[in-house]
């Protein structure tokens, strides 16, 4: 089943309000520096969800088009305004001509979804037909290891008027959470999200395989961060 179809839903911004455009902003700042983006580049911010990065990359370089599968998201990414041009589309049939962009920009775990690798290789396959040769790619993951030592089974959050609670475990290379909002007692919506948890060299040999060489790899967003909770790769078009 292809959950992201319901889980990237109109509850989606209330499960992670915390997810706000300051955050987005200090993010694009260090994607920005590693990706090299300057006022003659054009940028992807694929997966791009309510557009928080791509509006934050407006000002940084001369285009920027966010694209996404979720027609709720794309509502609010519009309504925001900002500049960035929206287009709906999966991931693994981009509608855009080879040799778009010089950079595109993955955020927020928007990777590792389907069942099997070759749903993720035809994503990768995807953003090297559209990215020109020496174009950039930001690949944003959880840090594998970091997930798997701090799991937390069951949390209970309140958003607003409703209560958002979610399990989670791991099933063998994958973190999976069940979903549940509620208002006042009443359950409003359920789902399930299940994402493959990407090694370091397993992640680096498969985008490697497709027509990359990686520049560079992160830990977090943050440059002073001692945690180790993402695994950021940067790779060049070859």
């Amino acid at each position: 089943m292809e959950w992201w179809k319901e889980a990237f839903g109109p509850w989606y911004p209330i499960v992670y309000n915390t997810r706000d455009d300051l955050g987005a902003l200090k993010e694009v700042e260090s994607a920005a520096r590693w990706l090299g983006l300057d006022r003659h580049h054009d940028v992807l911010d694929l997966a791009c969800g309510g557009g928080r990065h791509a509006r934050a990359m407006i000002p940084l370089v001369r285009s920027v088009v966010g694209c996404d599968l979720s027609l709720d998201l794309l509502r609010i990414a519009m309504s925001a305004g900002g500049g960035p041009r929206y287009v709906a589309a999966d991931q693994r049939a981009l509608p855009f001509a080879t040799s778009s962009f010089d950079a595109v920009a993955c955020f927020f775990t928007s990777f590792g979804y389907g069942e099997s690798v070759d749903h993720d290789k035809l994503i990768v396959e995807e953003v090297r037909r559209v990215i020109r040769r020496g174009g950039r790619f930001l690949l944003d993951l959880p840090h594998a290891e970091y997930v798997r030592s701090h799991l937390v089974p069951e949390s209970s959050e309140a958003r607003g008027l409703f209560v958002v609670k979610c399990s989670r475990r791991l099933v063998g290379n994958r973190v999976e959470k069940t979903v549940v909002v509620s208002e006042g007692g009443e359950i409003k919506s359920t789902w399930r999200e299940s994402v493959r948890l990407y090694d370091a060299a397993e992640v680096t040999t498969l985008i490697e395989s497709l027509g990359f060489r990686t520049n560079s790899s992160h830990s977090s967003f943050n440059p002073v961060a001692t945690s180790h909770d993402r695994h950021i790769v940067i790779s060049e078009a070859t």
